[in-house]
């Protein structure tokens, strides 16, 4: 008899999915932000709160669902896949198991990934969900809501420094400062040609400061710092005059000719840099930095880990003032190494990413 019982206990359990959701169950509620509404960007993440109400898991066991078994997805689409979730999911977020700040029977999802969505502008989408083992499909979920994310909040502005004179086609530093900007936004940098804005440079902010590349022209004239705002805004800084000479006269004799090493070089130890210089000064060859770099690590001491990058590059064009930009990105790293000879010594930084490691070195180096 035991075992009829709970043999019929199991076949109940089995039962093919119910069409809707359990009966009597508070459905989910979108809270704040509000359907519609504009938020400004935030690195840390953009918070949603939901009401994520005890509920029914499944029909056996009447309020056995809380905040553990809720979700949040973002996207940029209203799409849904077969569980009536949203599609195309850009992040995701479970609720916040303790959030002493919020009633229990509400809950943050927070939107945030590597990709920065948090601090892109545009418009997105979110729903929040809750498992339901005896739902179609597995889920209960609620409204899907939309907001727009903006940069522009009070106070926004960009500042643009960059050199007086730069040579043509020889790439230098435009220094923005960003101040209330998040790290991640993308900077761009534009000349005017033809009556026409065009890009010569990006860079993006880290810490209110961000440093791009930039290569004009011979016959540009203005430099400006862009910043695309959402809802159709855009931030301008004040327009930079720049005069754009031709690359000659490098300095006579050919000072800077030959090898190059430095920054923490100490007795039988590596150097950290090195690197020669040829073609009458013009050119950096074998460009080689040690950086050390730290990477976040989940199972480390102190939540990360250190790893030594190598960072090689061919060639390095040297400006007739002694300027040098190299810059690299691809979709798994990032470098940009940049500095200035100067008689028989020079200083510089590298920057590096790695996927999720990062490093950086002030450069110290001299003629050998």
């Amino acid at each position: 008899m035991w075992r009829a019982t709970m043999a019929g206990a199991v076949i109940a359990l089995t039962l093919p999915a119910v069409a809707a959701a359990m009966p009597n169950d508070t459905p989910i509620t979108n809270i704040t932000p509000a359907n519609g509404v504009t938020v400004t960007a935030r690195a840390a993440g953009i918070d949603v709160i939901y009401g994520c109400p005890v509920y029914t898991n499944f029909e056996s066991l009447p309020n056995g669902g809380g905040r553990r078994q809720y979700g949040v997805r973002f996207s940029r689409s209203t799409a849904v896949d077969s569980t009536g979730r949203l599609s195309s999911v850009i992040a995701a977020s479970g609720p916040d198991y303790f959030a002493d700040d919020l009633p229990e029977d509400r809950c943050r999802g927070t939107m945030a990934a590597a990709t920065n969505p948090q601090t892109t502008p545009g418009t997105y989408y979110w729903q929040a969900h809750r498992l339901c083992l005896d739902c179609v499909g597995g889920y209960e979920v609620g409204p899907i809501s939309r907001f727009t994310v903006t940069l522009a909040g009070p106070g926004v502005t960009v500042g643009l420094t960059a050199p007086k004179r730069a040579y043509a086609t020889y790439p230098f530093i435009s220094t923005i400062a960003a101040a209330k900007l998040p790290n991640g936004v993308r900077v761009v940098i534009q000349t005017k040609r033809n009556g026409v804005w065009r890009r010569v440079g990006t860079g993006t902010v880290l810490q209110g400061v961000a440093k791009a590349p930039t290569t004009l022209r011979l016959g540009d004239r203005g430099l400006r710092a862009t910043v695309n705002a959402g809802g159709g805004r855009t931030i301008r800084s004040t327009v930079r005059a720049i005069s754009v000479v031709r690359a000659v006269s490098w300095p006579s004799g050919a000072r800077w000719v030959g090898g190059w090493i430095g920054s923490q070089s100490t007795g039988s130890s590596p150097a950290n840099v090195s690197w020669s210089v040829v073609n009458g000064g013009r050119t950096m060859r074998n460009v080689k930095v040690r950086v050390t770099a730290t990477c976040p690590s989940a199972t480390a001491p102190g939540g990360f880990t250190i790893q030594i990058l190598t960072v090689t590059a061919t060639s390095v064009r040297i400006a007739p003032n002694g300027g040098f930009v190299y810059a690299e990105v691809a979709s798994s790293h990032a470098v940009l190494f940049s500095g200035t000879l100067s008689g028989l010594r020079a200083t510089g930084t590298m920057k590096v990413s790695l996927g999720t490691c990062v490093g950086s070195l002030r450069i110290a180096a001299k003629h050998r």
